[in-house]
């Protein structure tokens, strides 16, 4: 009897165990797994998806800054670099320049970018203003818009699913990473998100 009763306490005791142990392993879907540590900075999407898209050609730029993030936490968020996930080919588009734009406390104010070619003359003074985000603080209680800077290499329709953005508080290192995404298509036929 004593034998079934160590047995039964080491089965439960390994049910009880291996889902923490799942757990703190695993990201949610689509995360950038192995990466991706839940800390006081996220992004806000309402509890959705966003996607939005832009025209362009080989040779071409263009600027997404549909993403905002929020720090909800109390001490200020050092962030260190931003960056769209998807499977594109780094050869036909990617992220050459991240910046990032002070909106103020939560829930921030000002005009946010959704998606232009790049450069186009009305928002150089913007994008001036705008700081690369390896030099940005995010202050507690604050939010700001992480703009991306994207170079199209090849014409095609090039899709980002995910943005992410790496960053420390109080020296603990977090990327935090949520379906905020990007389109680049092709001239002619609209974007299919």
């Amino acid at each position: 009897m004593g034998t079934i009763g160590r047995r039964t306490r080491a089965a439960i005791g390994a049910a009880l165990v291996l889902p923490l142990v799942l757990l703190g392993c695993s990201g949610s879907a689509g995360d950038d797994v192995g990466r991706a540590r839940v800390g006081p900075v996220t992004f806000d999407l309402g509890g959705g998806r966003v996607v939005s898209g832009m025209r362009a050609s080989a040779g071409e730029r263009v600027i997404h800054g549909a993403a905002t993030v929020t720090n909800a936490g109390d001490e200020p968020a050092v962030l260190r670099a931003g960056d769209m996930l998807g499977s594109v080919d780094p050869a036909d588009a990617g992220v050459i320049d991240v910046r990032v734009v002070d909106l103020g406390p939560a829930p921030g104010a000002g005009d946010l970018l959704g998606a232009a070619p790049w450069p186009t003359p009305g928002w150089r003074r913007w994008w001036r203003s705008a700081v690369p985000v390896e030099e940005a603080e995010l202050p507690a209680g604050g939010t700001a818009e992480i703009i991306y800077l994207i170079e199209v290499r090849r014409t095609g329709q090039w899709l980002w699913p995910q943005s992410a953005l790496d960053y420390e508080v109080g020296g603990t290192a977090y990327r935090a990473v949520a379906d905020v995404g990007f389109e680049v298509c092709p001239p002619g036929p609209a974007c299919t998100r």
